[in-house]
């Protein structure tokens, strides 16, 4: 690939990503983490070092100061999307110099395109800012291992920008380490042994918030393991996005053996196109002498993700390890560099209708959007009285809906005001939650704001005992993620 090819290669994909973003980000409600998240970045700098958030402080210091700069809550999502713009741009960069052009562009490309990190590059956390520093510093330990020693404090300042943004990239460093370790029988350099300590030196004070930020964790839901079908779905989200399937949503309330008979027809999509693009790329960088790192990079970091999830007793979530997503776009992107007779050309091109499809469901079927609190919040702000009463299910949705609706509506949780992480567990709960509402229904209206049900009432057990005593009957208004109903007097 020609210099110029090159240039004008990686130009389209940086304009097509952020046409992408400019078309779609605003176009969802928050979610209920990305309100957490904003929430937390307004706090005074001494109570948001200290805030249990599952995560260091990093990243809600960033997103205060760009909400100060940029004018608040609208412009947050950019943050996230101009990270994932230079992830793509440090894996070309970084690419090309251990490979060559025509892989970075590949490697880029496939990277613009992942539904995966498309999703988090429009998503109000840490995680675009944690795969920026993951290539940046595991692209800079590579460079640093071919000769260039100039680039180790590059390695130690992402290094330790990524530990200060999630406890889990120190994964990263553990498996950057053993190759390194692998590769030179024990031997490193004293440059790197420096760069090592001075990191982890830099970096320490990290510790500090470590307990109750994992405390924080441990208390959102009941641990749930990696396990074979979690690590199949983490892969696959790669090329979903956490669509094309069972939604994340219905995940919780279907099997693995249902979830993975929904998914099949895409699982051999995807297996069909990406995997021949990952053995070519594995051979095509194993005569460079990178195919075990790369694989290594996409792989490692979920397995240590799982072991310490089971030694420390956290949920494993695929948003713990999205960064991968880099390293396996530099296998396929190997993969995609070569002769287009054949089975290349349609390998591409269906692992690219596979990620159009993921996108599209993204913006368009209801079942993978964001739960439409701001459409809720529009609507009870036009036809809702002065007086009436808005009840929510369950706690998490009540600082958003009332973000969005304002604070003159009177909003409150079901089933109880007050508490966090609550869950209709009992017919019992249902009874008193309904007797709650017939109430706040006797002076007037009220309005039952009702969310995906996994979330608070798994087995719609609101639903059937206001359906049983005629209290509703057909919902007000279906929203994607919501249903809104109306109760007379």
């Amino acid at each position: 690939m020609s210099r110029r090819a090159e240039a004008a290669s990686i130009a389209a994909v940086l304009l097509a990503t952020l046409a992408y973003h400019a078309a779609t980000i605003d176009r969802q409600s928050l979610f209920v983490d990305e309100f957490s998240e904003l929430e937390i970045a307004r706090l005074p700098i001494s109570e948001l070092i200290h805030k249990p958030d599952s995560m260091p402080p990093l990243y809600p210091l960033l997103l205060g100061g760009w909400n100060t700069v940029f004018g608040g809550d609208g412009a947050a999502r950019w943050l996230s999307a101009l990270c994932g713009v230079g992830s793509v741009v440090l894996l070309w960069l970084v690419v090309r110099r251990i490979a060559d052009r025509a892989t970075g562009v590949a490697a880029a490309a496939v990277l613009a395109a992942a539904p995966l990190h498309l999703y988090y590059a429009q998503f109000v956390r840490a995680y675009a800012l944690m795969e920026l520093l993951a290539i940046a510093a595991a692209g800079a330990w590579a460079l640093a291992e071919r000769g260039d020693r100039r680039m180790l404090p590059a390695f130690v300042a992402a290094s330790v920008a990524g530990v200060f943004t999630h406890y889990y990239f120190v994964l990263l460093l553990v498996t950057l380490l053993a190759l390194s370790l692998i590769a030179r029988r024990g031997r490193l350099s004293r440059g790197q042994w420096a760069a090592l300590v001075a990191a982890a030196a830099i970096g320490s004070p990290v510790l500090v918030p470590l307990r109750s930020d994992f405390a924080f964790q441990k208390e959102l839901r009941e641990a749930r393991p990696l396990d074979a079908a979690a690590l199949g779905y983490t892969y696959a989200s790669f090329f979903s996005g956490y669509t094309l399937g069972p939604s994340k949503a219905e995940l919780h309330t279907v099997g693995a053996k249902q979830a993975a008979a929904a998914m099949a027809p895409w699982l051999a999509g995807i297996a069909a196109t990406a995997g021949p693009l990952a053995v070519a790329g594995f051979v095509r960088l194993r005569k460079q002498r990178l195919a075990l790192p790369v694989v290594a990079l996409a792989v490692a970091p979920v397995l240590l993700a799982g072991v310490l999830g089971a030694v420390a007793g956290m949920t494993y979530n695929v948003r713990f390890v999205a960064w991968c997503v880099a390293p396996a776009a530099g296998l396929l992107g190997a993969g995609a560099v070569g002769p287009w007779r054949g089975w290349r050309a349609p390998a591409v091109l269906g692992l690219a209708a596979i990620a159009a499809a993921a996108l599209a469901g993204r913006q368009t079927n209801p079942r993978y959007m964001t739960e439409d609190l701001r459409g809720a919040a529009g609507l009870l702000r036009e036809e809702a009285a002065a007086g009436d009463a808005v009840l929510c299910v369950t706690d998490y949705q009540a600082p958003l809906l009332r973000y969005y609706a304002g604070e003159e509506l009177g909003i409150e949780e079901l089933p109880t005001p007050g508490e966090r992480g609550q869950v209709f567990k009992s017919q019992e709960d249902a009874a008193e939650a309904a007797e709650r509402i017939d109430s706040a229904a006797a002076g007037g209206a009220a309005w039952l704001v009702y969310s995906r049900p996994f979330h608070g009432d798994p087995a719609g057990l609101l639903i059937k005992e206001l359906t049983e005593r005629g209290t509703i009957e057909s919902p007000h208004a279906e929203l994607p993620g919501v249903v809104v109903y109306k109760i007379a007097e």
